[in-house]
This record gives C-alpha cells, structure tokens and sequence, in this order.
C-alpha cells in the first residue's frame, strides 16, 4: 500500500515511473564512451608507432602486419565470395593472392594516416605522380562545375588532394568515423593535410555539395559502395544496388563525370590518373537515362578494378546474396 500510494504521488507531481530503459540508458551511454576511449587509446598509440617510423617503413610494417594477419580475419571470407563470383576463371591460389594483396593495400593505407602530411600532387613530391590533369583543366575553362568519381582504390584517402590546387579547389565527401575521438583525429588532419573542404555523407552534405556544383565548384565521390535505397545496375555482371545520384546530377544540370584512378605503384608511391569525362547521349526517357549512365560508371569502376584486383577493397557487402542478371547490359547502353 505504501508502494502503491508512492506511486499515486509521483504521478499526481508528474513524476513518471522509471522504466528499464531510463535506468541502463545512462549505463550504456557510459559503457559506449568508455569503449570509445580505450580504442581511441589503442589507435592513437599505433598511429604514434607508425609516424616515428617514417611513412616507408610505417607503410610497410602496416601491410605486412595485415597481409599475414588479415586472410584471418572472418569477413575475408566475404572478399572471397565477391572474388569467385566476380572473377570464376581464376584459381583458388590466385584468389587468395588477390586476398593477400588487398590485405596488404588495407594496412599500408591505415599506417599512412600518420604521415598525411608527406603527400602532395605538387611538382616535386616524390609519392604521387599526376596524369591526365589536362582533362580537369579542360572543364575548368569550360566554367561548368564537375563531378569526380572514384572508388577505393590504393589509398583513397588521398585523392581529395586533387581538389586542393590552388586553381582546382574543390570539396570531398567523407564518411564519419564511428568512433568520435578518432572522427576528430582523423578531420583535423584531413582538413591539414589534405583538403580543407570535407562535407559529411548524409542529406545534409547532399545539399551542401549540390550547391557548390551549381556554383560551378568541384566536387569528389566515392561511388561504388552498396546504396540500399539506390537503384539496381549491372557491376561485374550482376546486380548491385548503385547511387544514381551522379548520373542524375549530371543529366539534370549538365555537369561532366570526370572518373580519376589511384593506383599504387610501389610501397608508399602512386599515381594518379584524371580520365577524360564519361559521355552519354541521353535518349529523353529520364529513368532509363539515370540506369544506362550509372551503369557507364559501373563499367569504369570494373574495368579499372579489374587492371589491379589487389587494391580494391573487396571487403564491401556490395552485391546481395541472392543476385540475378542485371537487366541491362553495356549493349542497351550503347
């Protein structure tokens, strides 16, 4: 009775009674900062290790670490279903080479966040060579803003560069870290060292980035993650479910589609290569337009994949399990 008359007072102060959930919900918060902390911990640690190595030896201890170690790992074996359904003529060892590769790439891009700040796409940095730049230049003195497409390739950490040149500046989009504390770590140097004009991935962002295209900025996407809500295109011959936000963005207003590869080619080395602008020839029908233009995407992002399988990162639930046909082909599109 003195339960329940307790009870009545509460209510009648407007005082709701706890439930489970607003007792652990503080719990779990603190639980969840202080995991955050401890990894933070751990990371800023090795990141320490690998820049008092310098950015060779940092890049090669951190892609012998991760080609021994990473094969192990249990989500290999999904880049092991991705490469046997994307590459069936090749053998189980030359698979696991591939694994291999792409482990090694992995850990050598992660050991080079400690030293972002060694390279440059300037003439005289010894990392990154530069070609195809007169293509950019090209849209430049046309005075339309453009698009730059690429996908995890090499270190894509650093193709944002590109869109740091003095007469190229321009905007990247970046994924935020699920960890806050390295989130923070990791936009500060970003913004040091790479590109000053990082936009957050999400509604926002879109809004941000198509307003700099209207103003005829630049702008670079990674483009060939899983979208959930996107629309189904042909990659490697099968199904995957694709943004179509680029070639609608191109059809609608105009902007050129300027791929741009990243290839390393040596330890911590690489070069960099600005492809000339997709071409279309829209028929006037818009979904069919925004399907076959994505699908011309599509196909860069596998032919390019596939000239060096081992530095993609095949690590990315990127088709369903249960795939079919696509229904379209590079022949509807031609």
């Amino acid at each position: 009775m003195n339960c329940e008359r307790g009870l009545e007072r509460n209510q009648q102060n407007g005082h709701e009674p706890q439930g489970a959930e607003d007792i652990f919900l503080p719990v779990t918060k603190t639980l969840k900062s202080l995991r955050h902390g401890v990894e933070a911990v751990g990371f800023f640690a090795i990141m320490g290790f690998f820049r008092m190595l310098g950015v060779e030896r940092a890049s090669a201890a951190g892609g012998k670490f991760a080609r021994f170690f990473g094969p192990m790992v249990p989500v290999t074996k999904r880049a092991r279903t991705n490469l046997e359904m994307c590459f069936p003529e090749k053998t189980s060892s030359e698979l696991q080479e591939i694994i291999s590769d792409m482990w090694e790439n992995l850990g050598r891009t992660f050991a080079e966040y400690a030293h972002l700040d060694k390279f440059s796409i300037d003439e005289g940095n010894d990392y990154i060579e530069l070609e195809g730049f007169a293509h950019a230049e090209a849209v430049k003195e046309q005075g339309r803003g453009a698009l730059f497409l690429a996908g995890h390739f090499g270190n894509w950490e650093l193709l944002p560069l590109l869109l740091n040149k003095s007469m190229f500046a321009g905007a990247a989009i970046y994924r935020t870290a699920n960890n806050p504390f390295v989130d923070r770590w990791l936009l500060k140097r970003r913004r040091a060292f790479i590109n000053p004009s990082l936009i957050p991935k999400g509604a926002q962002g879109a809004r941000q980035f198509i307003s700099i295209l209207k103003n005829k900025g630049y702008v670079g996407l990674l483009v060939d993650q899983k979208l959930n809500d996107g629309i189904p295109v042909a990659f490697f011959g099968r199904n995957a479910m694709t943004a179509p936000a680029p070639a609608q963005l191109s059809l609608r207003y105009g902007f050129p589609l300027i791929p741009t590869s990243f290839r390393r080619v040596k330890g911590c080395h690489f070069k960099m290569t600005i492809h000339p602008p997709l071409q279309f020839q829209p028929s006037g029908n818009r979904t069919d337009d925004i399907a076959k233009f994505t699908l011309i995407i599509n196909q860069w992002l596998e032919d390019t994949i596939r000239e060096a399988p081992g530095q993609w990162l095949w690590l990315h639930n990127r088709w369903p399990k249960q795939d079919a046909q696509s229904n379209f082909s590079m022949g509807d599109a031609a």
